[in-house]
C-alpha cells in the first residue's frame, strides 16, 4: 500500500502538479470503485482505463444465462451500469482528477483504450501524457527509493541526501554495465563472455597434452556458452523431476542394448541371428534402466519396452540390409581413455588429441573399413553439418579407427537413425564441399574439413570466447545455462 502511495505520489506530481500538502493527508485512501461511492477526496486517480479492465469484460454464467436468470427473478449479470460507476469515480475528486491506463500489453502488442477513455480524450482539451518508463525524469519526482536508485543509475550519480543509499547503487551501478554489455550488439566484455583476459589459464587447462572428446568440440559449435558452463565449468542442468525418461536417457538404453546384442550372437552378421537373442539380452538391461538411468517409469513403461523391441528390431534389419558386403568387427570401440592412445585429429605441425567410443566398425574383403555411429535423433545429420563444424564425431572416430587403432582405412560412414531406421544424410564415402576456389571429396576430405573447423574451435576456447550465440532452432534442452542465459531461446527438444 505504501509503495502504491508512493508511486501514485510521482504521478500526481509529473501529470498534475498537486502540491504535496494536498496528497500527503492521512485521509488518502486505496478503494475499488464501489467502496468509494458516496465519499469524497482532494485527489482521485483512476486506473485501467483499457479495452477489458475498465470496462471489463462481461460474459454470460456458463450455468445460468440470461433468460434463465430473468425466469428466476435474478439480477441480470450483463449490462451493469459501468458507465454509471465510472461517472460516480471521477465525480469523487474535489481539486485533481488523474486517469491513467496501460498502452501496451504484457506481449508488446497494442492495448486499445476503453470507450470511456476514449470519451474523456475526445472532450477535454488537453492530449493525454504517454509516460514512458525510458523517459528521464529529476531524480527530485521519484515516488520511493526504488524509482530514486534507478535515475540515479541512469545520471550515474546519487544525490548527497541519499548516501544511505550509496551500497544500493554502486550494486545496481555495476548491474547495468553488465546488462548494457549483454545488449550490445557487439560482444566486447567479460559480461557478454569474453574471457580474453584467462587466455593463460584457458592454454593451461586446453594445451597440448588435453583430450577432447567429439561431443565437447560439438558442444562449442552449437553455442560457446553452452560448452563453458557444461564443461569448463562442468555444470549440470536443473530438470526438474518428471515421469518417464527423456531423449538423453532413451538413446543412452538403446545403446546399450545394441552395444550387447551383436556380441552375445552366435553370428553377428546375421540378422536374424542378432533379432533371437535381442529379448534375452534387453531384459536385464530395461529391467535396470530406471535405476540406472536415474528415470521414475510410468504406467506405460511395460508397453514402451515392447516398442522399443520392435524399434530396435526393425533397425537392426534395415541396417543389415545396408550391410551387404560388410562384416562388424568391433561394437563400442574406445580409443584415448585411460591407458589408450589418444589419436591427433590435428595437423601434424598443430596436434590436438581426442578419445572416443565407435559404436560400430565394419570391415569389407578388401580389409577397408566403415565407422557407424549411432543415433537416436534425426537432427543435423546431414553434409552440412560438418562443412558448418556443428557435427565432427564421425569423423573423428574414422581418424581414431585408422591411425590409433589401426583397424583400416575408412571409406564409409554414416550416423544410424535408431528410431527411423536409416542413415543420415552425411555419407562420408559420398562427401564433397566446394569453398569455390578449393574442393573436398570423400573421406578424406570430410578429415580435412574437419581438422579445419577442431583447430578453430580449439584456437577460440584458448582465447576465451563463450559468446552466447543461439543455434537459430533454439537452445538445447540440456544446457546448464538455461534458468539465467541472457540470449536463451527455447525450441529445441
Amino acid at each position: 500500500y505504501e509503495e502504491f502511495i508512493l508511486e501514485l505520489s510521482a504521478l500526481l506530481q509529473t501529470t498534475l502538479q498537486v502540491p504535496l500538502s494536498d496528497w500527503r493527508q492521512p485521509s488518502v485512501l486505496v478503494l475499488r470503485v464501489l467502496e468509494a461511492r458516496g465519499l469524497r477526496f482532494d485527489a482521485v486517480a483512476l486506473l485501467g482505463l483499457s479495452e477489458g479492465i475498465f470496462p471489463e469484460v462481461e460474459k454470460e454464467d456458463p450455468f445460468l444465462d440470461e433468460s434463465i436468470r430473468a425466469s428466476l427473478g435474478l439480477e441480470p449479470r450483463l449490462g451493469r451500469e459501468q458507465a454509471g460507476l465510472f461517472y460516480q469515480a471521477i465525480t469523487r475528486a474535489n481539486k485533481y482528477l488523474l486517469l491513467t491506463r496501460p498502452y501496451l500489453a504484457e506481449d508488446g502488442s497494442f492495448w486499445e483504450a476503453s470507450p470511456f477513455w476514449t470519451t474523456v480524450t475526445n472532450i477535454s482539451r488537453k492530449p493525454p501524457i504517454r509516460i514512458r518508463s525510458e523517459t528521464p525524469r529529476a531524480v527530485n519526482q521519484a515516488g520511493s527509493p526504488e524509482e530514486l536508485l534507478f535515475w540515479s543509475v541512469r545520471r550515474g550519480s546519487l544525490p548527497g541526501k541519499a548516501k544511505e543509499l550509496m551500497p544500493r547503487w554502486v550494486r545496481l551501478q555495476a548491474a547495468r554495465e553488465v546488462m548494457m554489455a549483454r545488449l550490445g550488439d557487439t560482444p566486447v566484455s567479460q559480461y557478454e563472455g569474453d574471457l580474453g583476459s584467462l587466455a593463460d589459464r584457458l592454454n593451461d587447462i586446453y594445451g597440448s597434452d588435453h583430450v577432447w572428446s567429439a561431443s565437447r568440440l560439438e558442444s562449442y559449435t552449437t553455442c560457446p556458452m553452452f560448452f563453458l558452463t557444461s564443461s569448463t565449468m562442468d555444470l549440470d542442468p536443473r530438470d526438474p523431476p518428471r515421469a518417464g525418461y527423456d531423449p538423453t536417457q532413451l538413446g543412452l538404453l538403446m545403446h546399450a542394448i545394441l552395444e550387447a546384442v551383436y556380441p552375445a550372437a552366435e553370428d553377428p552378421s546375421s540378422c536374424e541371428s542378432v533379432v533371437e537373442v535381442l529379448p534375452e539380452i534387453a531384459a536385464p538391461i530395461l529391467a535396470n534402466a530406471p535405476l540406472k538411468l536415474g528415470f521414475t517409469p510410468t504406467k506405460l513403461w511395460r508397453y514402451e519396452q515392447e516398442e522399443l523391441l520392435e524399434v530396435l528390431k526393425a533397425t537392426i534389419r534395415e541396417l543389415s540390409d545396408k550391410s551387404i558386403g560388410w562384416t562388424p568387427i568391433r561394437f563400442e570401440q574406445t580409443f584415448g581413455f585411460t591407458g589408450e592412445q589418444p589419436t591427433n585429429i590435428g595437423h601434424e605441425n598443430n596436434p590436438i588429441l581426442a578419445k572416443g567410443v565407435i559404436d560400430r566398425v565394419d570391415q569389407n574383403h578388401q580389409g577397408d573399413i566403415r565407422i557407424v555411429d549411432y543415433k537416436t535423433g534425426s537432427s543435423h545429420l546431414g553434409r552440412v553439418d560438418l562443412i558448418n563444424g556443428r557435427r565432427l564425431q564421425l569423423v573423428i572416430y574414422a581418424m581414431g579407427a585408422r591411425d590409433t587403432l589401426e583397424l583400416g582405412e575408412p571409406i564409409e560412414g554414416f550416423y544410424w537413425m535408431i528410431r527411423q531406421a536409416k542413415p543420415g544424410g552425411l555419407r562420408l564415402a559420398k562427401f564433397t564441399h566446394s569453398d569455390g576456389v578449393e574442393t573436398w571429396e570423400g573421406p578424406l576430405g570430410a578429415i580435412e574439413v574437419a581438422q579445419n573447423h577442431v583447430i578453430r574451435i580449439v584456437r577460440e576456447i584458448q582465447s576465451g570466447r563463450f559468446q552466447p550465440i543461439p543455434p537459430d532452432e533454439g537452445c538445447p534442452f540440456y544446457c546448464p545455462a538455461i534458468g539465467w542465459c541472457w540470449k536463451y531461446q527455447s525450441g529445441w527438444t
